[in-house]
């Protein structure tokens, strides 16, 4: 579980990071951003690379065993970290494909590195869930990220419409999954998936 902890540790580290770059003097406020956000991208390309050497080292270090981490809400094993690498990879890859994207964009971009870390975090979360909570948890921090990335370019029609279709869609079937794990708690008395399978 130390490559998740490391990728939760680098997402503080963000954090703290744009919160510096928010505080600057208004004059060099928007030279700073836009250098800011580049090294962001950066520090996350390469804290990608370091959480796939540490997934794969995980695998060499407990090979095909499974085991279940945080007081049974989440599940480690072969199959889910096989899945954690080509998630990382891939998103390793958007983020230096967008890159372009962030130095041509007109407006400053400071939570988009952080939006792929909350991304890759919740997918992971969503990959090792173990229990009905876990999964609930993950699937609405998924959706309410990808809410976000729609309506980034705001004073677009389209992305607006997509936005707040996606918003209302999202409502929808987060209210039936959530209906669906209140009855699956009411008939099978817990949520774990090995004691209601």
């Amino acid at each position: 579980m130390s490559p998740e902890i490391y990728l939760c540790s680098i997402l503080l580290i963000t954090f703290s990071l744009i919160g510096g770059a928010y505080f600057a003097p208004v004059a060099t406020r928007s030279v700073q951003k836009a250098n800011t956000i580049l090294i962001i991208c950066n520090l996350i390309e390469y804290s990608f690379i370091i959480w796939l050497i540490l997934t794969i080292f995980q695998i060499y270090t407990f090979g095909y065993s499974s085991y279940v981490v945080f007081n049974g809400y989440s599940l480690v094993d072969f199959y889910g970290t096989i899945m954690k690498i080509s998630i990382g990879s891939t998103l390793l890859i958007l983020i230096h494909l967008s890159k372009n994207y962030i130095k041509a964009h007109p407006s400053p971009l400071m939570e988009y590195p952080v939006l792929f870390l909350l991304l890759s975090f919740f997918l992971i979360a969503l990959i090792s869930a173990y229990n009905l909570i876990t999964v609930f948890l993950a699937i609405i921090g998924f959706s309410l990220t990808i809410y976000v990335f729609l309506l980034y370019d705001a004073y677009n029609h389209a992305s607006r419409e997509a936005g707040i279709k996606y918003f209302y869609l999202s409502t929808f079937s987060s209210g039936l999954l959530i209906s669906g794990i209140f009855f699956a708690y009411l008939i099978f008395h817990n949520t774990n998936f090995l004691l209601i399978a």
